[in-house]
């Protein structure tokens, strides 16, 4: 199995949490991906059986990547991930999201894990439609190749 850190975003990190890295739901979600890398970088997506996920699927995404331009399509947004954002998502593209900061915010998280091809934690918080959203979220790349990411598959767990 090959050795992976959990990084963690200290970029993102909401300063009233003192070991995000620590969200036992989330490091469920990040061993399971640790055991489908196999002696690869990278797992490939047919690697990931979402039955073996099943208790997480309502807080999970999973995201196609396209290259040149890059570009992020919802495959899947999970149940609880439709309730937090109060939007469906699956099928859709990154670039649908109205607001322009979280957008932001959502290509950079994405391309992070591209560039680091390395699974991420973060602590975040946020303003959606007026509320302040408080979440933990786990994103971890997938290549059919091993190397070159093609998925981001994610976790996103309210505070």
């Amino acid at each position: 199995m090959a050795a992976h850190p959990l990084i963690v975003d200290q970029t993102a990190l909401d300063p009233a949490i003192d070991e995000p890295e620590k969200n036992p739901q989330l490091q469920a979600v990040h061993r399971y991906w640790l055991e489908r890398c196999d002696g690869r970088l990278l797992p490939a997506r047919r690697a990931i059986d979402p039955i073996d996920l099943k208790r997480h699927l309502p807080n999970m995404l999973l995201v196609d990547v396209t290259q040149d331009p890059l570009r992020f399509r919802y495959r899947l947004f999970g149940t609880g991930l439709v309730a937090l954002y109060d939007r469906e998502m699956t099928g859709k593209y990154v670039d649908d999201i109205k607001s322009d900061s979280l957008r932001t915010a959502v290509v950079q998280a994405y391309a992070q894990v591209i560039d680091r091809r390395a699974p991420v934690f973060s602590a975040l918080a946020f303003v959606v439609d007026y509320y302040r959203i408080k979440y933990d979220r786990l994103l971890l790349p997938l290549a059919d190749d091993g190397c070159t990411v093609s998925m981001v598959m994610g976790a996103i767990l309210r505070r």
